[in-house]
């Protein structure tokens, strides 16, 4: 589906990392204001039995990794930066009520970005499927579904799975 939606946001820590080689040298909490923004967003729903076929940890990992490599392949159907998108996976939509990944533009108000995602949405699921199947990994990696470290040994069986079953439904709401 497609159509507008709100991003609140609350930063809690913030990373110290050396710039001329991205080292990791500490982190702190930090107290700021939630922030909120409203755009648009093209989303993808899953039955809401999925959880009992994969289970709760795969259906997480398989959400994850499902949300990263869609992540990669929407900017090339859209002509634009990665960091033009956002993305959230929940386990439960309050909005959907069923396991849900979001990919939402960037841009307050929105630029077009969730439409065209939703117009091409058969095309953009069977890309990402075909970029998981030939990565030559055999467990998910960082080129496909995500840091297998991050994510479980299984994730890119389960992520094609349930790429599978998003294929299958779509719904408009605005």
């Amino acid at each position: 589906g497609w159509g507008e939606v709100r991003i609140t946001s609350l930063p809690t820590i913030f990373k110290k990392i050396k710039l001329s080689n991205n080292d990791n040298i500490g982190w702190g909490k930090i107290d700021l204001p939630q922030q909120e923004t409203h755009t648009t967003s093209y989303w993808l729903t899953f039955p809401p039995g999925i959880e009992n076929h994969l289970g709760r940890e795969a259906l997480e990992s398989a959400l994850l990794g499902a949300a990263h490599v869609l992540h990669q392949i929407a900017p090339l159907f859209l002509m634009c930066d990665p960091r033009d998108l956002g993305r959230v996976t929940e386990i439960k939509s309050p909005f959907t009520q069923a396991p849900t990944i979001f990919l939402y533009d960037g841009s307050p108000g929105g630029v077009g970005f969730s439409e065209r995602l939703y117009q091409v949405h058969a095309d953009l699921l069977q890309q990402s499927e075909e970029v998981i199947r030939i990565c030559p990994c055999e467990e998910g990696c960082p080129s496909c579904v995500g840091p297998p470290y991050l994510l479980g040994t299984t994730t890119k069986s389960h992520v094609l799975e349930l790429l599978r079953f998003g294929a299958s439904k779509t719904e408009t709401i605005s």
